[in-house]
């Protein structure tokens, strides 16, 4: 799948969502870096050595904006579901995710590490207020969907196709 979504579009984004039971009722966006990381300077995020180590490092190449901004900015995915009325983490409100954080596990680091065209994250959702009911699972549809598109098209510059140009 991720092979043909880079034939088809020159890159692929992978999603790994789960669900976790952390306090602090956040999403946690894991893009391969560790919370102690995250709390380095912006300038140390944002050099090329840095950004090749995490999900994001597609991106980071062909990105509008520098990596720090990727992970904690204000076009970030974290500041966009905080717009949305979900705390996250990494965000401009919480750019350095308290403990215990998940950074990215197996399927991220197997499929993006190592594959310069696929970018990505694992998304942690929360379980109270976010999975707990049907009408909050389709809440956090609603408002990840346009999140993860909005991303996207901001940082990359790419545009989904419309339904009907997907054949």
């Amino acid at each position: 799948a991720l092979a043909a979504a880079v034939a088809r579009h020159g890159f692929a984004f992978l999603i790994d969502l789960h669900g976790q039971n952390h306090k602090g009722l956040r999403v946690e966006l894991g893009y391969l870096h560790r919370s102690t990381e995250l709390a380095q300077p912006d300038p140390l995020l944002d050099a090329p050595a840095f950004a090749a180590t995490g999900s994001l490092q597609f991106m980071a190449k062909n990105a509008t904006v520098s990596y720090s901004a990727l992970l904690k900015g204000p076009t970030s995915l974290g500041a966009l579901l905080e717009n949305g009325g979900f705390h996250s983490t990494p965000s401009p409100r919480l750019p350095v995710p308290d403990e215990p954080y998940f950074r990215g596990g197996y399927t991220v680091d197997r499929h993006i590490r190592g594959t310069p065209e696929v970018t990505g994250l694992q998304i942690e959702a929360n379980r109270t207020r976010l999975r707990d009911t049907a009408a909050n699972r389709e809440r956090f549809a609603v408002v990840l969907v346009p999140s993860l598109l909005t991303f996207v098209k901001t940082c990359l510059l790419y545009t989904s196709p419309s339904p009907r140009d997907r054949g």
